[in-house]
């Protein structure tokens, strides 16, 4: 497992695994009826790979705003010329709190929803069961479109990022490759 490291901003953390501390996900989840009991029960180390999964899963998924601050750093924050939906411009060296509450919260949906891990084929041939050329028609699996395998985390933990990026749906397994942006619903 890599080494737990939470992103600062700072050239010291460039090789950072993680959006968001333990201690700011407790407090953050602390309040938190949905996935309060389910995080209090892991351990500090199991907490800390939610967290990484949860940054590597964002940055997988997410077009953010504005361009990488350094390109010698393993996650896509900091960034430069990134605004927030009132325009005020991030520093390059900091990491948004919208950033962290996002990682918090996957990391949170994770912990209360194990079973998605096990079932996640979205995007694999599994999931069609049949395609017809002419005038094209697909079929898929119904389980490759359910609820709990069509998205790697729910829309609504995706909106807290709603001015900081646009999430690629298709990079979530959406079914027929389809591109839906953050507010097209």
């Amino acid at each position: 497992m890599p080494a737990f490291l939470v992103a600062d901003g700072t050239p010291a953390t460039n090789a950072a695994t993680s959006y968001a501390s333990v201690s700011e996900a407790d407090d953050y989840l602390s309040l938190s009826r949905e996935y309060l009991t389910a995080w209090t029960a892991l351990t500090t180390a199991e907490k800390q790979v939610y967290l990484m999964h949860a940054s590597r899963l964002m940055d997988q998924t997410i077009k953010y705003t504005g361009t990488l601050a350094s390109a010698d750093t393993n996650l896509r924050w900091p960034r430069d010329n990134a605004f927030d939906c009132d325009a005020k411009l991030y520093d390059n060296t900091e990491i948004p709190e919208p950033i962290k509450a996002t990682a918090i919260e996957i990391a949170g949906y994770y912990a209360t929803n194990t079973t998605i891990n096990a079932s996640d084929k979205v995007g694999d041939d599994e999931g069609l069961q049949s395609m017809r050329v002419d005038v094209l028609s697909f079929t898929w699996k119904k389980s490759a479109i359910s609820a709990t395998t069509a998205n790697k985390y729910p829309r609504y933990i995706a909106n807290t990022l709603q001015c900081l990026g646009t999430v690629d749906y298709t990079a979530m397994g959406q079914p027929l490759g389809v591109r839906f942006k953050q507010g097209a619903f």
